[in-house]
């Protein structure tokens, strides 16, 4: 965040406080744990073509842990080069785990309520209509509220992690093309900024927004260990065997934060526009 203005970085520490109304809002809510346990246990899989392309288009909002394991194949190559990432990175490891939180918060909220009775949720409103009367007023306004900054802070902390990655991208084309970094620095601005849009624009097309509000919850659940993994190496001060040749971890993770992204911008062409 030190690369920023005071403005925007009060904006997103802002922002970050908001989200945390999410997890009183699932508090407050008295979920039945065990109906919540039932309902994971119980899931069915339907893959249907919506279900599948809304799928392919979430995966592209939890590229933020893989944002940071491209950055570890930089520090390996200096001195002490961990404990200099982890200082800069902290407001996105902040950012990473709060959303974790939220993302509890909110499949705790809509798989107490809405599983037990049976309902197919498609739109925001029907969301909204279905739990206003187990919640009440200040709840929904709470959870809406927290659901709405958590897709903007996700959405900030995605194109934040994408410029420090295509300052390197620039740095290494620059290089091998022999031209000048400042050519290719206007398209930086451009992809981080498509990145940025994601998820604003999952809500202006109504593409079945809390189902996707719920599918990211579960997908966020199921790879946080990856990069846990990665930042539990950050701050033991670990760093990469010195067989390990820091290209091809850098190649690895390019090849993966690409078809992510990839992946996630075909699923959402195909979602809203499909």
């Amino acid at each position: 965040m030190k690369h920023y203005s005071p403005t925007i970085k009060n904006i997103l520490t802002f922002t970050s406080f908001m989200m945390i109304i999410c997890i009183p809002a699932a508090i407050f809510s008295n979920p039945p744990i065990g109906d919540v346990v039932r309902g994971f246990l119980s899931a069915e899989f339907y893959p249907s073509r919506d279900f599948v392309l809304t799928l392919m288009a979430i995966i592209g909002t939890q590229i933020s842990g893989y944002s940071l394991l491209f950055e570890a194949s930089e520090a390996a190559q200096k001195h002490k080069g961990f404990s200099d990432l982890t200082a800069e990175f902290t407001g996105e490891m902040i950012g990473l785990f709060i959303g974790i939180l939220v993302d509890a918060a909110i499949l705790i909220a809509c798989a107490s309520l809405l599983y037990p009775q049976g309902l197919v949720i498609a739109t925001i409103e029907e969301a909204i209509f279905a739990l206003k009367p187990a919640l009440g007023d200040l709840i929904i306004y709470l959870l809406a509220i927290g659901i709405i900054a958590s897709s903007f802070l996700r959405s900030v902390v995605v194109a934040m992690s994408n410029f420090k990655i295509l300052d390197e991208l620039i740095e290494d084309m620059a290089e091998l093309l022999k031209i000048r970094g400042a050519v290719l620095a206007g398209w930086k601005v451009i992809l981080a900024s498509v990145s940025f849009l994601i998820a604003p624009l999952f809500l202006a097309f109504g593409a079945s927004p809390l189902k996707l509000v719920i599918n990211a919850s579960a997908l966020t659940c199921m790879f946080t260990p990856i990069p846990l993994i990665f930042l539990s190496l950050l701050f033991s001060g670990l760093r990469f065997p010195e067989d390990v040749k820091a290209g091809f971890v850098k190649v690895f993770c390019w090849i993966v934060t690409v078809v992510i992204s990839i992946i996630s911008v075909v699923g959402l062409i195909f979602s809203v526009f499909g």
